[in-house]
């Protein structure tokens, strides 16, 4: 019984620390050949088993999910939509005509010049060229593609930029705009808004209300998580909008601030997941890095994590309907 018990020591070291091969052998040469071959059952036995990660990939057609006031999130979900899903066509739509920057976090192009469009250049952005198709009945398949801004490394992702013309945000008309996402919808597998965060905005509410599902990225911050909360329960009431498909995400959120199982329990479990601060995230604007290169290990496991309870709940509002 002596012998088992350090047997079982070994075999409890052995598995807790991952020695490498050199220490394990080491371990193993001061055994005799019966008690090497009854720790190496012990390890086998109780070695954790490796559980295999499930991956929700139902497929997507026609979806619609909404990012309120958050472009840096709203990039770098849909680079990772974009890898996840690569026989998938998604299309992402900056609608913030207050400050649209979606270009910057994806390092692209911001102006498209098209064959199609008499538009000046200065007004050739992705909204500006699929309003002005949407009047001259050009919202094809073809049209939509040839306006859209892609990038060569990510060739499934279809980007429309936002204006930056002050004026346009009186000349946009709502009916225009509710047209152009319906056509989205129809030619796109997932179609990812980004909004900006004034409540009043009709385009706003109108990607909020027509969604499949809504994200509230925050970094976990008290007085913004409580004005947040106050928002989307007036916009509940005067809107009514579906309480259900607004979810919650602590986004570039750092140790000290608010922890996890009080921010699920003040949004009353409608808690997607957590994506942790990285310092490169802070550095890519200024040296142009590729979404794609932001993300430890860690940072890979929380957005497969994000993504898998994402697209779980884009479907099951979808069999609410």
């Amino acid at each position: 019984m002596h012998h088992h018990a350090k047997i079982q020591r070994l075999g409890e070291i052995i598995n807790q620390e991952k020695l490498n091969k050199k220490k394990r052998a080491y371990l193993f040469g001061l055994l005799n050949e019966s008690h090497q071959k009854l720790l190496e059952e012990y390890i086998q036995k109780k070695r954790p088993k490796k559980v295999q990660e499930v991956v929700y990939d139902s497929p997507i057609q026609n979806k619609i999910i909404t990012i309120f006031d958050e472009p840096q999130f709203t990039a770098e979900l849909a680079v990772q939509l974009s890898r996840k899903y690569p026989n998938h066509r998604i299309a992402l739509l900056d609608t913030d005509r207050l400050m649209p920057s979606l270009e910057v976090y994806l390092n692209v192009n911001t102006y498209v010049k098209s064959v199609y469009s008499q538009l000046s250049l200065s007004q050739s952005t992705g909204i500006n060229l699929l309003i002005d198709g949407h009047y001259k009945q050009l919202l094809s398949r073809k049209y939509l593609d040839h306006v859209a801004i892609k990038s060569h490394k990510i060739r499934n992702l279809f980007f429309f930029s936002g204006s930056y013309r002050l004026d346009d945000y009186e000349y946009f008309r709502l009916d225009a705009f509710n047209e152009v996402i319906k056509v989205l919808r129809l030619h796109y597998d997932l179609v990812i808004l980004n909004t900006n965060a004034f409540i009043y905005d009709a385009f706003t509410c109108v990607g909020l209300m027509e969604s499949d599902l809504n994200i509230i990225p925050l970094k976990g911050r008290l007085p913004e998580l409580k004005c947040m909360k106050r928002q989307m329960d007036f916009l509940s009431v005067k809107q009514d909008l579906t309480e259900h498909k607004t979810w919650y995400v602590l986004f570039n959120h750092q140790k000290n601030q608010m922890n996890n199982k009080l921010f699920k329990e003040m949004v009353q479990g409608y808690y997607l997941g957590n994506i942790s601060y990285n310092k490169i995230r802070d550095s890519a604007l200024i040296h142009h890095y590729p979404l794609t290169k932001i993300g430890n290990s860690n940072t890979k496991k929380q957005w497969e994590k994000l993504i898998y309870k994402m697209m779980k709940e884009v479907n099951r509002n979808e069999s609410c309907k």
